[in-house]
């Protein structure tokens, strides 16, 4: 068994695949089994006993001795004449996908093995084969012979030979539309669906990851699809729309949101989450208080632990000093409601015009932009995030100048009322986060506030205008041709042996003009940043050629 183990499982430009294939009786027959293990090799003995294993437990009534070398060969032969036999059903067309390429071994081997040519025949095997276990070979034939016929029935047989793109492809796409229509056959597009459920829903299960410190894929993650929903929710808070239907839910939110789909097609077939249902009392606290501005998973336990269950008790103790409030949890709390709200455009477009008139009046020479959705023509966004330069602030370590320029830049939109220093959450050299608030608006909203290094900016603009899946497809581009782009620039990938990994080697940073440049650099056709959202730059570039089949592993 080992020395057949082994023989399969030998190194060879072709791989080899262990497979768990359906029962004998299902319709999807060998063909639609599910790749366990990968590239198996014989310096791999970890998984060749595992391989071993599988096929001891898939042979419950046969005793290991009698599966010797001539009985599993015999069954092969059979297997390839059954597939022929098959494949002479099925139309031209089919006929180039089953061939002995692709076949695999029955269910008692657990192997799919793929090598050009087809098998040698049943009677060059025999005669190649030792005696020993011939007996058990010729019963073991005789038996599967008769199975021939009447192993598949002939209805379940015609669905098998049917050309199904869910039997002939596993690609992340077709999985996400068969799942997208699956739950369109059960819910009428017409039924209508409780999206601020749904949107809360989003939201705790976002945060649940956050508490168990759940490394999240953040383009494709809960918070994502919240935003994708956020403008109709906005137009149900707002009174402008009385209800939402399951159509609409579905144009909003794509379905490569496969993970966030799952959960709200469980509340909308079955009323409930079974994730949320089943949190503790104490769990369901935590994730309320992780809604506080500055208050993660760690000190949201220690809140619980000390007796909080409601924001309402956080300041008593304070006061009884079980726990400890700094300035930015109480800014939190004082703003919970504006906080958590997104702006929308119109809110954003009065804060441009504001910042930018403020910023010329302190000096001409300075450059601002909006950045994020804001700069995508989203139509909310999450925060205010301005980013500057000027010509005096080159090098990123230059403290000096960009503290000098950053204390300019915050005192004339303090002085414009803009912004305040009781709602001041930090103030650093080339960075101010606080709250801001256009004059005559009761909203307070997040701003961020950042100094970039003169030829930075246009990485800057790329690197925080987003979509995250683009960035996520541009980084993973950069490092494949031996490069590393953040937002400080591009430039040659620190080796594993080098001081700093995660930036580029200092000297070799590409200066670009604008992000085109940037996007010639990587070989990727240039987006404008309206452009940089999914749903638009994937159809793009997949008409251009690019290779977007890994995106949803980024």
């Amino acid at each position: 068994m080992h020395a057949y183990l082994r023989r399969l499982c030998a190194p060879s430009p072709v791989p080899i695949r262990l497979l768990s294939p359906f029962p004998r009786s299902s319709h999807r027959g060998y063909f639609s089994s599910v790749r366990l293990l990968e590239e198996m090799r014989a310096d791999a003995p970890v998984k060749i006993k595992i391989a071993y294993r599988r096929i001891i437990t898939s042979l419950p009534r046969l005793s290991l001795k009698s599966r010797t070398k001539a009985s599993l060969l015999a069954e092969w032969d059979l297997e390839v004449a059954r597939v022929r036999a098959w494949s002479a059903r099925v139309d031209s067309s089919l006929l180039e996908r089953w061939t002995a390429k692709k076949m695999c071994l029955p269910s008692v081997t657990a192997f799919a093995v793929e090598q050009e040519g087809a098998p040698k025949s049943t009677t060059a095997r025999q005669e190649s084969t030792p005696s020993k276990g011939a007996g058990v070979a010729t019963a073991l034939t005789t038996r599967l012979q008769g199975e021939v016929d009447h192993l598949h029935p002939s209805n379940s047989r015609q669905r098998l030979l049917q050309p199904s793109k869910r039997l002939f492809s596993t690609s992340h796409s077709n999985i996400i539309e068969g799942r997208k229509q699956a739950l369109t056959e059960r819910i009428a597009a017409d039924a209508v669906v409780d999206l601020q459920q749904v949107m809360a829903d989003l939201r705790d299960l976002e945060l649940l990851e956050k508490l168990h410190k759940t490394t999240v894929k953040a383009a494709a993650g809960f918070k994502d699809a919240s935003r994708c929903l956020y403008p109709l929710w906005h137009d149900v808070d707002q009174g402008k729309k009385s209800k939402v239907t399951f159509a609409e839910l579905q144009e909003a939110l794509p379905p490569i949101y496969s993970v966030p789909w799952t959960h709200i097609a469980e509340r909308l077939t079955s009323g409930t989450n079974s994730k949320l249902s089943t949190l503790s009392e104490k769990d369901k606290a935590a994730l309320l208080l992780l809604r506080v501005y500055n208050i993660g998973s760690s000190r949201s336990e220690a809140f619980v632990a000390a007796g909080a269950r409601t924001l309402e008790d956080l300041e008593p103790l304070a006061r009884r000093k079980k726990i400890s409030l700094v300035r930015a949890h109480k800014i939190g709390l004082r703003h919970f409601d504006d906080i958590e709200r997104l702006i929308p455009r119109s809110e954003m477009m009065a804060f441009d015009a504001a910042l930018r008139g403020a910023l010329r009046k302190a000096d001409p020479l300075l450059e601002c932009e909006l950045l994020g959705s804001f700069r995508r023509q989203a139509s909310f966004s999450s925060d205010v995030d301005l980013v500057v330069r000027h010509k005096s602030f080159v090098n990123k370590d230059d403290e000096e100048a960009a503290a000098s320029l950053m204390r300019r830049i915050v005192e004339v939109l303090e002085g414009e009322n803009l912004l305040d220093d009781e709602n001041r959450l930090m103030f650093g050299p080339k960075k101010y986060a606080g709250l801001a608030r256009l004059p005559g608006n009761k909203h307070y909203r997040r701003i961020d506030i950042r100094l970039a290094p003169y030829h930075s900016y246009p990485y800057l603009l790329l690197g925080c205008s987003g979509d995250a899946l683009l960035m996520k497809l541009l980084r993973h581009a950069a490092k494949k041709r031996g490069l590393c782009l953040n937002e400080y620039g591009l430039g040659e990938k620190y080796t594993a042996d080098d001081q700093n990994p995660n930036g580029f080697k200092p000297g070799t940073l590409r200066v670009v003009k604008d992000e085109r440049e940037i996007f010639d650099l990587l070989g990727f056709p240039y987006l404008t940043p309206k452009e940089r959202d999914y749903a638009v730059w994937r159809p793009r570039y997949e008409r251009a050629g690019v290779d977007l089949s890994h995106v949803h592993k980024l």
